[in-house]
C-alpha cells in the first residue's frame, strides 16, 4: 500500500520484531532508558571516536520520531499525514491528517479516511472505498477496498438492494481477475441478491482457486447451506452445495 521511495516510512513502522531486535542491537548504547542504561550509554560512547560522538541519536519516542519525519525529504507531504494519521490517538485529528493527506493525492490517506468515516456510520466511506475499488491505481488498495465494501454489506446490510448492487460493481472485477476471496465475497452477493446461478459458479470458482484461504476452504468441504433472506428476514430459497462437490450450491 506504500509507495516505493528508498524504505517507505510505513514500511519502516511495520517492520518484524525480528528484524527490530536486529536494528535494536545496532543502537545499543544509543538508545537507552535509565539511569543503569545511561550509563552503559555513556560509556559505550566514550569508546568510539572523537569524529562519531557528536552523531545524532535515533529516535527514541514517537513525538522525537514525528520531528525528524517533518524535516525529513525522502517521502512527501502527503506520506507524511497518512503516518501522523496512523500514529494518532485522537481519532478526530487521525481522520484530519487522513484527509489531508487525501486531498493531497495519497490513495491509502483516502483509504484510512473511508475508513474512519464508515466507523463513524457515514457512507460517504462506502462511496470513497468505491471510488477506490474501482478507480485505485494501487492494486493492493483497490482490492482491499473492494473486500472491505462486499463484506460490510453482507454483514450490515444484506436487505439493501441498491448498497448490494454497488458492492458487486465494486467487488466483481477483482472476482473476475482471479482473487479468491473476492471471488467468494461475491458470490454471497449474488446469493443474496437470488442470482443462483452466478452465485454458484462463482463459489465454484472460489473452491477450486489454489489461493483460496483455508476459511473458504473449509466453507467448500462442509457443504453449507446457503439461504435467500427477503426483507422481512423470512427465508425465500435455500441452496444447498452437493455433497463431496466443492463449490456447489
Amino acid at each position: 500500500m506504500q509507495k516505493i521511495i528508498g524504505i517507505s516510512i510505513l514500511a519502516a513502522l511495520l517492520i518484524s520484531s525480528a528484524a527490530f531486535a536486529s536494528f535494536s542491537g545496532a543502537f545499543s548504547g544509543v538508545i537507552y532508558a535509565g539511569e543503569e542504561g545511561n550509563n552503559a550509554g555513556k560509556r559505550s560512547l566514550n569508546t568510539q571516536s572523537s569524529s562519531h560522538q557528536n552523531q545524532k541519536t535515533a529516535p527514541a519516542s514517537a513525538e522525537d520520531f514525528r520531528g525528524w519525519l517533518t524535516t525529513y525529504k525522502g517521502v512527501s507531504d502527503a506520506e507524511k499525514d497518512v503516518v501522523y494519521g496512523m500514529m494518532e490517538n485522537n481519532s478526530s485529528k487521525a481522520e484530519g491528517y487522513f484527509r489531508v493527506a487525501c486531498q493531497k493525492g495519497d490513495e491509502r490517506g483516502c483509504f484510512q479516511l473511508g475508513l474512519s468515516e464508515i466507523s463513524q456510520s457515514d457512507t460517504v466511506g462506502l462511496d470513497r472505498l468505491h471510488d477506490l475499488a474501482l478507480n485505485s491505481k494501487n492494486k493492493e488498495i483497490a482490492l482491499k477496498s473492494a473486500q472491505l465494501i462486499g463484506a460490510y454489506i453482507l454483514d450490515f446490510a444484506p436487505n439493501n438492494k441498491a448498497a448490494i448492487s454497488e458492492s458487486i460493481e465494486a467487488v466483481l472485477p477483482h472476482a473476475v481477475n482471479g482473487d479468491a476471496n473476492s471471488q467468494f465475497i461475491v458470490a454471497n452477493l449474488f446469493m443474496i441478491s437470488g442470482i443462483l446461478a452466478d452465485a454458484d459458479e462463482m463459489l465454484t470458482k472460489a473452491c477450486s482457486n489454489p489461493t483460496a484461504s483455508e476459511n473458504i476452504m473449509e466453507y467448500c468441504r462442509a457443504g453449507q447451506n446457503v439461504e435467500i433472506i427477503d426483507g422481512d428476514g423470512n427465508i425465500v430459497a435455500s441452496a444447498q452445495k452437493e455433497t463431496g462437490s466443492c463449490g456447489k450450491l
